[in-house]
């Protein structure tokens, strides 16, 4: 253990600097280290966890400080099937003990240039605790297992997600946002370009627009191919309008939204089937809308 003498940069030289912080609740990666005589007459190492380490007090966004003691494999005997560099820390606000490994997942390094026995930084801006170092690099981020943000993930190229892609905020997308899993959101999801995905796009709510902005096939009774567009309706109530289009199905959902200023009276409804879907609307209504079919 070191002595620390007056109060000035070499005194704290020797003493333990490194901290880590948890990136999510440690309490089955914080071990109490134990060595044992087995049968054979052998000494053994042994870890169990930490005794009053539960999920509510090593959450994570904890910062633990390492002691100074250090398990080395080979140097110290190890429980069988372990072969990992190990180092003691303490967690300042439980006072809990024990040994992690400091390159798991669960921690990355949050200070290594103060003596661990000093409080946790408070940023003087925000006057929060600090809880970690910005990441700016040129190069890419892999990560095998989830990224979670708090606030926004900006994205200035393309966004290429295979498995599942979750936000409770806002997710800003300046360029194509490609999925083969699926896009939950419990916001908004706004995109400058285009989003597009390999599945099925649905909404658990509702979907609501002025106008969906297609291209007009006018106001003809067939759209070809088209599965988007503009028309008009003027009915007796029972008749209706039917477009023709090769996109709709009888499975096909019809969202259809009224023009700016339309009188929309008792409403529109619109009737998908095989090739063409049917618009009704209230008799005597001249009323113009836009179209768009989902498959």
């Amino acid at each position: 253990m070191a002595t620390i003498g007056r109060a000035n940069n070499a005194s704290y030289l020797n003493t333990a600097r490194l901290s880590y912080i948890s990136t999510a609740p440690f309490y089955n990666n914080f071990f109490t280290y134990t060595t044992m005589v087995n049968s054979q007459g052998t000494t053994v190492g042994v870890f169990t966890p930490v005794s009053g380490a539960t999920v509510g007090n090593c959450p994570a966004a904890r910062v633990l400080r390492e002691t100074g003691r250090k398990i080395y494999p080979g140097a110290n005997p190890m429980p069988a099937g372990y072969n990992t560099y190990m180092v003691s820390v303490y967690d300042a606000q439980t006072q809990l003990t024990g040994f992690i490994d400091p390159n798991s997942s669960v921690w990355c390094i949050y200070n290594n240039d103060k003596p661990n026995f000093w409080a946790d930084g408070v940023d003087p801006t925000t006057q929060v605790t600090d809880q970690g170092l910005s990441i700016y690099t040129l190069g890419n981020i892999t990560s095998q297992g989830f990224i979670s943000t708090a606030s926004y993930l900006n994205v200035a190229g393309n966004a290429l997600v295979v498995g599942n892609m979750s936000t409770l905020g806002n997710a800003m997308v300046a360029g194509n946002l490609s999925t083969i899993g699926s896009i939950v959101s419990g916001a908004n999801i706004n995109a400058r370009t285009y989003i597009s995905s390999g599945t099925t796009m649905s909404a658990l709510t509702s979907m609501t627009a002025a106008k969906f902005n297609t291209s007009p096939v006018g106001s003809g009774a067939s759209a070809g191919s088209a599965s988007a567009g503009y028309s008009s309706v003027n009915t007796n109530g029972a008749s209706g309008v039917t477009i023709t289009t090769s996109a709709c199905t009888a499975g096909s959902i019809v969202l259809v939204t009224f023009k700016a200023g339309a009188n929309p009276g008792s409403g529109i409804t619109a009737v998908p089937g095989a090739g063409s879907f049917t618009v009704y609307a209230g008799a005597g209504i001249t009323l113009p809308f836009f179209w768009l079919v989902l498959n």
